[in-house]
This record gives structure tokens, sequence and C-alpha cells, in this order.
């Protein structure tokens, strides 16, 4: 099976990415399509189907096929006359600029594949699949990825690595690179404003804590890694971790050298650790991944609390934080610890579990503690 994935901005002021899908070598009368229900790195549901608009599915002749939704994230095509090839069209709004969603306009073309590339469902001939996603975006956009880029088009027979590959396209955008033993890292800012960022004195500290993580873990799980700057006007602070990038969305962009210098930090070194704890290292119950249906867990002040720890404590040992800088961390993690009465009401394991009830928040006041918080402070 091949699925080809054309991703273009029809209209860039209405926020919709416009996606073709066209199936081939089918040999199905019934197809299923499915769209992941939460993404890796949140563990709550994120309904992304919500943002599907206009789909619909064509036979080899243009003509329109009878399409069902059986629940909220599949669509069954009927394929009654046997055609081996289906061409699928629908639009996914975009307009959640953050860490872990997508955002389009007339700068930037920005996506998490998670959100809005479907998958055909399993069946039992156990052919392998591989997904060709092009991008139809103007001559002057760079593209930012971790995967492999040839012409605009991007090939893939891994649809977890696919899920796990943010993508953008833009012309505001600024990088440097830098080699710790054999492993090259990338840093890329995008901005409309690049005169906000300095790269004379982030790299250097860039450099720093990278290598101290990578002495702290002996090797790494990738060969390349590209952390993905996105900063903001307004004031914002969120990062995803996948295996071989982050995304870090910050602002406001005009105190990112100053004010916001630390946080940056912090969360740059806090999403690498991920690319071991959680990434390569997760719970039996998160292998592999079922983007379906929740990935319970008791671990997640593990993989949250302990990165957030770690990530802290290695910026400090490779001399990137001060003293009191670490200090002043694992103050705030103690603060919110005590005026959090969640401690007498939940356990931190089952605190683990209820990221999937209500998210990231106290829907009921002091119902659970923080995951990050408290296993900051265990570790």
């Amino acid at each position: 099976m091949e699925l080809n994935f054309t991703i273009t901005q029809k209209n860039p002021a209405s926020r919709y990415i416009n996606v073709t899908l066209q199936l081939q070598n089918v040999n199905q009368k019934r197809l299923t399509l499915l769209l992941p229900r939460w993404r890796p790195g949140r563990y709550e549901m994120g309904h992304f189907s919500k943002n599907i608009q206009n789909f619909r599915a064509l036979d080899s002749k243009g003509k329109q096929m009878l399409v069902m939704k059986n629940n909220a994230y599949t669509w069954e095509i009927f394929n009654d006359n046997s055609d081996t090839t289906v061409l699928v069209e629908y639009n996914y709004y975009a307009n959640e600029y953050n860490a872990g969603a997508c955002f389009a306009n007339e700068d930037i073309l920005y996506f998490n594949p998670v959100h809005l590339l479907m998958n055909i469902a399993p069946t039992n001939d156990h052919q392998k699949t591989k997904y060709i996603i092009r991008l139809d975006i103007p001559k002057h956009y760079k593209i930012i990825t971790s995967l492999k880029v040839i012409k605009n088009t991007i090939t893939s027979y891994d649809y977890d690595e696919l899920l796990d590959s943010p993508i953008i396209a833009t012309p505001y955008v600024q990088s440097f690179s830098y080699k710790i033993d054999e492993y090259k890292f990338y840093v890329h800012h995008i901005d409309l404003h690049q005169k906000y960022i300095d790269f004379n004195k982030l790299k250097p500290d860039f450099e720093k804590f990278t290598k101290q993580i990578l002495r702290f873990w002996g090797n790494a799980p990738f060969k390349e890694y590209h952390f993905i700057i996105h900063s903001l006007p307004y004031s914002y602070y969120h990062g995803v971790e996948h295996l071989k990038n982050t995304v870090i969305v910050i602002g406001p962009h005009h105190q990112l050298m100053n004010k916001l210098y630390d946080e940056l930090l912090g969360i740059a070194s806090h999403e690498l650790f991920h690319a071991w704890n959680i990434k390569t290292i997760r719970p039996k119950q998160m292998f592999p991944y079922n983007y379906y249906t929740e990935n319970y867990s008791e671990l997640g002040f593990i993989y949250e609390g302990f990165t957030t720890y770690y990530g802290d404590k290695l910026l400090w040992q490779s001399g990137v934080f001060s003293t009191e800088q670490f200090f002043r961390c694992i103050n705030e993690r103690l603060n919110r610890h005590y005026l959090n009465g969640g401690k007498y009401s939940q356990s931190l394991l089952n605190s683990s579990i209820d990221t999937w009830v209500d998210g990231y928040v106290n829907i009921a006041p002091h119902k659970k503690v923080s995951i990050y918080d408290e296993g900051c402070i265990l570790a």
C-alpha cells in the first residue's frame, strides 16, 4: 500500500491546511482511514478530528464515493468498484500556535503530522506501507524537519517516525549547527523579526548543556537532532519532545535573550533529555504507541518529573546555570508542592493516570498533584 499526501494552502488567510491523499495499490472493498486521537508528549485526548472539514473520497474516474464515519476518528470508504486508486481530500483547521499543534497563515505552514495525516486501518495481508508527503509551497520557503527532504518531498516507511516529526515551511527562519562527538545538532529560530535572537550567545550555552547530557547518557538514539524555536510577539511558553527534535514556542520575542533566556535554556535541556527518557525508554504500556485510545501509565512522574529535575541539574553541571539559578528552579517546585492541597487527596501514581481524565489542570481544586513538580522533588 502506498499513501501519497499533498499538503498545501489554497487560501492561507483561512487558516485551513488542504490535504490530498492518494491511495495506491488498493485491494480492499472497504477502506478505513484513522486519525490519531492524541499525541505522544501530551497524555490526554486531543480529539484532532474536530478540525477536519469537507472530507470526501473519489474513485479513479473522479466519481464521489460513499463515506461513513464509524466514530469520532474513523472514516469508512466504500470501494464497491474495487478501484486500485482512491483519492481522498479534506481540510484541517490550523489555528493553534503551540509546540504540539498546527498553525498556518500567509507567513508559515506548520503542522505536527500526528494531527492531520491519516493512516489506513491494519489488514491481515501485512504488506508494507509507504508514506509520501509532498509540500506544495512557495519557492522561497525553507523546510525545517528532522525527516529527509528531497525537492519538497518526504518519504517514510515508518508511521511512528512520521507522526513524531513536525514539519515547518516558512521564509522566516535562521539556523546554525554544531557537533558533539559524532552527533550533529541544529538550532532553528523562526520569527518574523530575527533581530531578537543572538546566536553568538546561544551557541556556546547549547553546546555546553548538550555535551553534558550526552555525557550523562553515554550515547544517543539519534545521529542528528533539531531544536526548532518559534518566538512569538506575546507571552508564551511550551515545548514538546520528539526522538530527533523538539519544538519550542516562547515569547514575547523581545525578551528572548534576557528575561526569558533561562526559560529557553531550561525547556531546551528538558526536551533534549526526553529523547532518552520517554522517547527511547518508556513504560511497556506505550510500546508501541496506540494513537486511538488512552495509554495509561502510573509512571508520568518519572518521564516528566525526573526529566524536569535532570534538565535543570545538567544545565547546572555544565556551567550554563549557576548554583543560584539551579536552586531557584528547585525552590519553585517546592513552593508549588506546598501550595497544592492535592497531595492530601491523591497519590502521585494516580495523578499520573489522571492526566487522561482532566488533562494537566486541576478542574476540581486540590484534586491531584503535578507529575512535573512532585516527580522533580522525588528525583
